[in-house]
């Protein structure tokens, strides 16, 4: 399912990517990228891009605080024309709405969504206005209309980010008129968007989000603020309520968390947020000890948090969605309900296409020496390799090496067997001329750490075919000689370049190729080995703290 979104830089365009990316295939585009008030650009996009869904969500005006622009009604009208003028190009489209088609000069109380007693004399509800009685035109618009919708990313002068700012800071809150106004959630939102993409064409046509239970402004400033004296109201009464009747919505029996729990979920995104180190938000999926990419991008995470270093802390985010079973870093889990600010740096993989978090900075890791998505990258994205045998040249080293405790001499004195493993070496070699014994016991890629380890303990000689396993040295650690097929593009001296730690160069146990010299090198250096490794993996620390060092330094440049 593919979806674009207008409005790409606004707050609720970046809840929708931010919350559904992992679900939909989904493209933002700002002003900047399209230009929505030209009919012709918008003509040409589509002409070379297919989408399944619209979701418009580009407007002009509507702050409270802020005066209308003078075009505001000739503009978004001209946007959402244009947009009609292609609505053949879309199954659906969802245009978001405002409860400000209602007439906000007007006492609008539990008011139904056909219930439109005046037209808006103000520019942004006027505009709505237009645009909603235009919708009804087209089969296949739909209209979610907002009283409002927030979260913990809001500007703070948003009356509920107020309200904790107020209750954080023991300061006063003003309320200038009490009214019962209506606030959404956005996490409700996101399952109003899940439920309109899920269930076309079964739906109404336009439907307020909204609540069933209705709060006035003090109701909610007390569920917020502990301190009730710091409420001040200037006039307790009103006869300009902000709500709407949610009949039509409740019709969908869709399970909301509601507003006072969608604000206990917001006071813990709130407290995080306060925290005023940059976040760095490691993308990955779960632990997968068969997988060495999802174990460091896990320990990353860790290893940035260990230092308690006083600008940056970590979390990782599972862009699937599925619930972590592992050690760590699970107390730096996040999941798709996070928040990602200005400030906030991803780290990907050299796998992901694009940015699908849509975060300002990006960083780009790479693990394994063949990567295809680079053309998605951006100029301004940090690169860091793994290792130096991943072919960007000139980007810094990022190796949080992690020691897997399980991988232990036995100290087996007769060892006659050999073992073998191939991994992603057709990657890196595309054909590979076998040089392991044929009763070789063959590591199965599914196969337990344990298991691993204990046929490297019954083994003499391991062959690994894969030029960045870890296994090359596990082995070792075991007391298993490693010999290495060699790559077609560097030589020993090249490919031990990665194993260079402080001026000293880890190939303890480990043949570069099967020649006689190559074995009896690492014959002789094996006992070396395991208690060497074990200060090469603690060493590879070191470049966590460097690349902390290299992000304050970027900061402060940017």
């Amino acid at each position: 399912m593919k979806i674009l979104i207008t409005g790409g830089n606004g707050n609720i365009a970046k809840i929708i990517k931010n919350k559904l990316s992992y679900l939909y295939d989904i493209t933002n585009l700002g002003r900047t990228e399209l230009n929505i008030l030209s009919y012709e650009d918008v003509k040409s996009y589509l002409e070379t891009n297919e989408f399944d869904i619209l979701i418009h969500t580009a407007i002009i005006g509507g702050r409270r605080t802020k005066d209308d622009p003078e075009d505001t009604v000739e503009k978004n009208v001209e946007m959402f024309n244009n947009l009609m003028k292609l609505s053949d190009k879309f199954k659906m489209i969802i245009n978001l709405d405002s409860a400000a088609i209602y007439d906000r000069s007007t006492d609008i109380l539990n008011r139904f969504e056909n219930e439109l007693k005046t037209i808006p004399e103000d520019k942004y509800g006027k505009s709505k206005y237009l645009i909603h009685k235009q919708s009804l035109e087209y089969k296949n618009v739909y209209n979610l209309r907002l009283f409002n919708i927030f979260h913990a990313n809001e500007e703070k002068d948003r009356f509920i980010k107020a309200c904790f700012i107020a209750g954080n800071d023991n300061t006063i809150l003003t309320i200038n008129e009490d009214k019962y106004f209506d606030f959404f959630y956005e996490l409700d939102f996101i399952k109003v968007i899940k439920y309109y993409i899920q269930n076309y064409p079964n739906l109404e046509k336009t439907v307020n989000l909204c609540y069933e239970k209705k709060y006035k402004l003090s109701e909610i400033a007390k569920l917020i603020i502990n301190n009730h004296d710091n409420i001040k109201i200037i006039k307790k009464t009103s006869i300009n309520n902000y709500t709407g009747n949610n009949n039509l919505l409740n019709k969908y029996n869709i399970e909301f968390l509601g507003l006072e729990e969608s604000l206990k979920i917001y006071d813990k995104r709130y407290i995080d947020l306060k925290d005023r180190r940059i976040k760095i938000v490691i993308d990955t999926l779960p632990v997968d000890w068969n997988c060495g990419g999802y174990v460091v991008m896990n320990y990353l995470c860790q290893n940035i948090n260990d230092l308690n270093h006083p600008n940056f802390y970590s979390k990782i985010y599972i862009p699937d969605g599925s619930k972590p079973t592992y050690t760590f870093p699970n107390t730096f889990y996040t999941d798709k309900d996070e928040i990602f600010d200005d400030n906030t740096i991803v780290v990907y993989s050299e796998f992901v296409d694009g940015n699908p978090l849509n975060c300002k900075h990006v960083i780009r890791w790479l693990l394994q020496y063949i990567y295809n998505y680079s053309s998605t990258w951006k100029n301004t994205d940090l690169i860091y390799n793994w290792n130096n045998y991943t072919n960007n040249k000139t980007a810094k080293i990022l190796s949080n090496v992690y020691f897997s405790k399980i991988f232990k001499n036995n100290n087996k004195t007769e060892r006659i067997k050999t073992c073998y493993v191939i991994k992603k070496g057709y990657q890196y070699h595309g054909h590979i001329t076998f040089f392991h014994p044929n009763d070789s016991i063959f590591i199965d890629y599914k196969a337990s750490h344990q298991e691993i380890c204990d046929i490297f303990n019954e083994c003499k000689y391991f062959y690994c075919y894969d030029p960045n396993s870890m296994f090359t040295i596990y082995a070792v650690i075991c007391g298993c000689i490693t010999i290495l097929y060699p790559t077609k593009d560097k030589t020993k001296e090249e490919y031990f370049k990665s194993y260079n730690r402080n001026n000293k160069i880890y190939n303890y146990g480990i043949a570069y190729g099967n020649s006689e010299e190559e074995i009896k090198f690492a014959t002789d250096t094996l006992a070396e080995g395991e208690f060497a490794y074990k200060e090469f993996f603690e060493s590879y620390k070191d470049t966590v703290y460097d690349f902390l060092k290299d992000l304050e330094i970027y900061f402060k440049e940017n």
